[in-house]
């Protein structure tokens, strides 16, 4: 455990596919048939391959052939690229997508190490920060440790 944030390490490691595309096959096995849209709007635009837009993926909880599961795993792909990515715009990050394959091992993945990570990332973030006139914040979830240290 590391004092200065209270994360409780553990040994399973999170899974991540830098690999991975909006091409990929098992993009739409896991996400359902949104994942044509997106690759259509890849297609159409200048976007990366390696993301799909949060308002394309939210628009899969209006369609009927999207699974529960797959509404569970856009849930938390979205909440995921939200918390630990927010620097990458609009975009979920697909190389998450691993991580929430199957449902029921998302609680044993190691996430304090993702956390930290992002704490690190946003510690270097804040400390180039060149405008001295304002409050430097870290992003993501830190903010939460942010105000229960200024209190």
């Amino acid at each position: 455990m590391i004092a200065s944030t209270g994360l409780d390490f553990s040994s399973v490691t999170l899974p991540f596919d830098n690999e991975i595309s909006v091409f990929s096959p098992k993009v739409e096995v896991l996400l359902g048939p949104i994942a044509v849209r997106a690759r259509a709007e890849v297609d159409s635009t200048q976007f990366s391959t390696k993301g799909i837009h949060r308002s394309t993926l939210a628009a899969a909880f209006d369609d009927d052939a999207t699974t529960r599961e797959q509404r569970v795993r856009i849930f938390v792909l979205i909440l995921l690229s939200g918390t630990f990515s927010p620097d990458k715009g609009s975009r979920v990050l697909l190389y998450y997508l691993p991580a929430v394959r199957d449902l029921h091992l998302i609680g044993t993945y190691d996430w304090a190490s993702l956390a930290y990570a992002d704490f690190i990332r946003g510690l270097r973030d804040s400390c180039r920060h060149r405008s001295f006139t304002g409050n430097v914040s870290l992003s993501g979830f830190w903010r939460i440790v942010e105000i229960w240290f200024y209190e």
